[in-house]
């Protein structure tokens, strides 16, 4: 169990369609734990759950909006004991024009929460920004997202949680075989099946890329080397500008014909030069045992 000294919340709340949802992901994509709409009586509870398992978390993230009705007033009435749990939290409270919120629900069909009370949208919003007040009167940050994209609020949300402390990008690094199939998931194919190909060679085909021979064979020839050599500069560009662009994960997908062999010594050699270069990079051979 890795324990935090001083674990942090984050209560993200405000007007419906001011990008609570869009600060939510953020927050997870930061690697904070996060639920939307939790009832204010369950905080307590959940938090000294969270705080008693196996949660490695750096912060939560907490989402509280209107549809709590008249129970988002029981907010203040748990602070201090999250205090007493010796979580410290913060209320970002989000906002926005009523023309552009009006905007934001056309755009995307929604209904505002409040829609069954009848009126127009203008007036709804009305309703919701009166309803809201004490909770913005009370928060700690207040964002106006009227004139920041999606992008734009996940920077601010990062310089408030981290107070300009630098966010490591998450690196994975996946080996792969063509014949079965291009990862999904992954942000930069690299494709090794010009190299010259272990499996035809006696001794070697029932091997993996894991093993010394494997890698110098792979490795062996003056190509093998500018390759990795390019692909070592190009990592290294990209690393610090995906930073700066708030990009929170990098999968790096390192392709042969059947995955058990250069894709994996590829992928291996990259792994190494990321974590060389300070940073922490994952590795997975998906078909090495195929």
């Amino acid at each position: 169990m890795k324990n935090f000294k001083n674990p942090r919340l984050f209560i993200i709340t405000g007007l419906s369609g001011a990008g609570k949802s869009v600060a939510i992901k953020a927050l997870e994509d930061f690697n904070g734990y996060c639920v939307d709409n939790m009832p204010p009586a369950l905080i307590k509870k959940f938090l000294s759950l969270i705080k008693s398992s196996d949660y490695s978390g750096p912060f939560t993230g907490l989402g509280i909006d209107i549809r709590s009705q008249g129970k988002i007033d029981k907010i203040f009435r748990i602070l201090p004991d999250i205090n007493k749990i010796n979580y410290s939290y913060k209320i970002i409270y989000l906002e926005a024009s009523n023309r552009t919120l009006i905007r934001r629900f056309s755009e995307s069909r929604r209904r505002h929460p409040l829609a069954d009370s009848g009126g127009r949208i203008a007036e709804t919003i009305d309703t919701e920004r009166h309803r809201m007040q004490p909770i913005k009167e009370n928060a700690d940050v207040v964002l106006d997202t009227s004139r920041l994209n999606p992008h734009e609020l996940k920077n601010r949300l990062k310089e408030i949680i981290f107070k300009g402390k630098k966010v490591q990008l998450s690196i994975n690094l996946i080996a792969f075989g063509f014949k079965y199939g291009v990862p999904p998931d992954i942000d930069m194919v690299i494709d090794t099946r010009f190299l010259p190909n272990p499996h035809y060679e006696p001794g070697l085909s029932a091997k993996t890329g894991l093993e010394k021979e494997i890698k110098e064979y792979v490795l062996k020839g003056a190509l093998a080397k500018e390759f990795v050599k390019r692909y070592q500069d190009l990592i290294k560009f990209l690393i610090p500008n995906y930073e700066k662009e708030g990009k929170a994960y990098f999968n790096i997908g390192v392709g042969c014909t059947g995955g058990r062999h250069r894709s994996v010594v590829i992928a291996d050699a990259l792994a190494d030069f990321i974590r060389n270069a300070g940073y922490s990079a994952g590795r997975t051979y998906r078909d090495i045992e195929k």
